[in-house]
């Protein structure tokens, strides 16, 4: 349920680290994609591997510290996988330590983070409660989420009232605040096979990678014609204008070699080293033309 590291390399400026490849995309753009509005049957997919995600890395003594959407990532077939662990960390004592970082998304982030008091993996099933409810509802449940008074939530009339009992008992004081085993046995999630889930043995969510194909096309689309268009600048044109187009090329490789802080993401370039050609010692662009 954590986006794998296959391997990593660096350059003198920089660290690269190379992880699973997620062709879905994020959960916000997924959300984005089906304007904000899913079925709760499709949030209830998501939000109980998610749930799993968390209850691993909690298991490890770790608190997460960082839960939403743009942190979320989907497979071609919509099982999640989470990133970005810049804000992890390993608890001293395990699952009852606490640590005083103030660090997070505001708008996700549990009160007692906020009041830089301390906090422990509470912290994440807080942010579990307000993932629950921008999944259900398109937007987070707090317009401040600077206030350190827990407001009375109001639902939309679509969230149903198991749904929305789940959201209220993870949006308590820390002391009161669900954990993951009461999430688990909670009655909006009566019926989830946890083992079964798991094993990604349930029905992913299909239309995921039909969305992302159809983003990819248009995109591919947009960038064709973009191309189509430079291409047809040229026809005919002397070489003198061919030259100068070649000539602004030329200043743009210059650049990026100048800089070096970007590997693969180019089109038509590919990594190379000012040391040794090949290796990643010291990163620079080179035309692949």
């Amino acid at each position: 349920r954590v986006q794998g590291l296959k391997y990593a390399f660096q350059t003198e400026k920089n660290l690269y680290m190379v992880t699973d490849f997620m062709p879905g995309g994020d959960l916000h753009d997924y959300l984005q994609s089906h304007k904000f509005n899913l079925s709760e049957g499709v949030v209830k997919h998501f939000f109980s591997e998610i749930v799993l995600a968390i209850e691993y890395l909690h298991s490890l003594g770790a608190v997460y510290r960082d839960l939403k959407p743009e942190n979320v990532l989907l497979d071609k077939n919509g099982h999640i996988r989470l990133a970005d662990m810049g804000l992890t960390k390993i608890l001293e004592r395990g699952r009852m330590g606490r640590t005083k970082s103030f660090c997070g998304t505001k708008k996700f982030m549990a009160p007692e983070i906020m009041k830089r008091k301390g906090h422990g993996q509470a912290a994440d099933m807080w942010s579990l409660g307000v993932l629950l409810f921008s999944l259900l509802t398109g937007f987070t449940p707090y317009s401040d989420p600077n206030s350190f008074v827990l407001e009375e939530l109001s639902f939309p009339n679509k969230v149903s009232e198991d749904a929305a009992d789940l959201i209220k008992n993870l949006l308590q004081p820390e002391n009161s605040r669900f954990t993951v085993d009461q999430v688990k046995n909670h009655k909006w999630l009566e019926g989830i096979k946890w083992d079964a889930l798991y094993e990604q043995a349930y029905e992913p969510v299909a239309d995921v990678w039909e969305t992302w194909e159809l983003k990819i096309l248009n995109e591919g689309r947009f960038l064709h014609t973009k191309m189509e268009k430079l291409r047809d600048l040229t026809i005919g044109d002397s070489v003198e204008k061919e030259e100068h187009f070649g000539a602004r090329r030329s200043g743009k490789l210059h650049r990026l070699v100048k800089r070096g802080s970007r590997v693969n993401l180019i089109p038509g370039y590919m990594f190379t080293s000012s040391v040794s050609r090949g290796s990643f010692s010291a990163g620079s662009f080179i035309s692949s033309e």
